[in-house]
């Protein structure tokens, strides 16, 4: 039963993975070339001192994109923020690391479970 579940997992549904990811990629592209011209400039240097400051606050904080849609922004912030966490948790996989040594990792008693 098991090795009947393994299968389904790693043909057909790579498969099936791989046809959606075309699909959907080649339907964007299609998007994206109708659509009409963007409102707002997507510029990231800014004209304001000091010049490579103000680059960082629109490379990372992104404030054209909230002002266009807030709540978008705050799910992508939300999302790069666990996006970090995620890549943090898996560096102990590499090795030991000082800085992460403060973190804890036990949340909600879930060690005292074990």
């Amino acid at each position: 039963m098991l090795e009947k579940i393994y299968y389904f997992v790693m043909v057909p549904m790579v498969y099936a993975m791989a046809a959606v990811l075309v699909v959907g990629v080649i339907a964007r592209i299609i998007r994206i070339i109708r659509a009409p011209r963007q409102k707002t400039t997507l510029q990231v240097f800014t004209g304001k001192r000091p010049a490579w400051l103000h680059a960082l606050v629109d490379t990372f904080l992104l404030p054209t994109a909230r002002t266009i849609r807030p709540l978008r922004w705050i799910f992508a912030m939300a999302f790069h923020g666990a996006l970090v966490l995620l890549v943090l948790g898996h560096l102990e996989l590499i090795g030991e690391f000082r800085f992460l040594t403060g973190i804890e990792r036990c949340s909600l008693n879930y060690c005292n479970l074990l």
